[in-house]
């Protein structure tokens, strides 16, 4: 009796062990979405912004200085919503789960250590495969962001060669 005693604890600390990596699995996904949806808004809002504020000086001063780091920066916004808008897309097609009824239904000639290893096995592999879905999408967030600085840098040139042309040169 003391070895299936011994089965079934390893068993049992196995099973724990999967739910915490589950857990901690789940809980990187939910904070990868709320960075997405956060860097989305802040986008949203600054996009408008910048670009009515260089309509408004192209409108008056059209120069080809300005123009071309501002558009540069622009495209760098507009990629890096699009890249940001891809991600909240594709969150949930790639999540799995483990069904535990099949697996149940399966193996149900054999003993509950069995079935809790068996389980715990099929919900590590799941969760391996979540793992990756996760780096991609941190891979996404990361092109995200370079995207959001170059367009950062882009503007700040642009407004940079205006205030020079605008203060300096005149």
């Amino acid at each position: 009796m003391g070895e299936d005693e011994d089965r079934l604890a390893k068993a049992r600390f196995f099973f724990e062990f999967v739910s915490k990596t589950d857990d901690t699995t789940t809980q990187a996904h939910e904070r990868l979405n709320k960075k997405v949806y956060q860097i989305l808004t802040i986008l949203s809002a600054i996009f408008p912004l910048v670009f009515g504020l260089g309509y408004y000086i192209l409108d008056k001063n059209a120069v080809w200085y300005f123009f071309l780091p501002f558009l540069v920066g622009l495209i760098f916004f507009v990629l890096a919503l699009i890249q940001g808008f891809l991600l909240l897309l594709r969150r949930g097609d790639w999540f799995k789960y483990v069904d535990p009824l099949m697996i149940i239904e399966r193996f149900k000639d054999k003993d509950l250590p069995y079935l809790i290893n068996k389980y715990s096995a099929t919900w590590s592999d799941t969760i391996n495969h979540n793992i990756r879905v996760i780096n991609s999408h941190e891979f996404g967030l990361r092109n995200m962001l370079f995207l959001i600085i170059f367009g950062l840098i882009s503007l700040i040139v642009a407004f940079s060669v205006l205030g020079y042309f605008f203060f300096v040169a005149n």
